[in-house]
């Protein structure tokens, strides 16, 4: 035992010095370890915000259809008013195409262009 007190006490400082690296590395090691509960906190954070986004995406889309359908149901039924109101075979031709090419579908048609 005098042997390794007579050894720390020449060689102390570098002892010391040790003692020391070995603090601050385990210091560090307790200041950088892996918080699991709170980076699940936050994984479980943006879950909830990603399927928040994904659900007020998916009701934007529905009432867009929504809306669509109303735009074409609305030309549908004006295209039966003008069709069961025509007076002529020629007049029935003319609004069957105007309530086709009124279509977004048939818009750019170049059959409707001619008309």
């Amino acid at each position: 035992m005098t042997v390794v007190w007579a050894f720390i006490k020449a060689r102390w400082p570098f002892f010391a010095g040790g003692v020391a690296i070995g603090l601050v590395i385990v210091l560090l090691a307790t200041c950088h370890r892996d918080n699991g509960a709170g980076k699940q906190a936050e994984q479980t954070t943006r879950s909830g915000d990603a399927m928040s986004n994904a659900a007020a995406n998916a009701i934007d889309t529905l009432q867009n259809r929504t809306a669509t359908d109303d735009t074409i149901n609305a030309a549908t039924d004006n295209a039966m008013k003008e069709i069961g109101n025509a007076q002529s075979p020629d007049d029935v031709r003319s609004a069957v195409l105007a309530g086709v090419c009124a279509s977004a579908s048939h818009r750019s048609d170049p059959a409707c262009r001619v008309r």
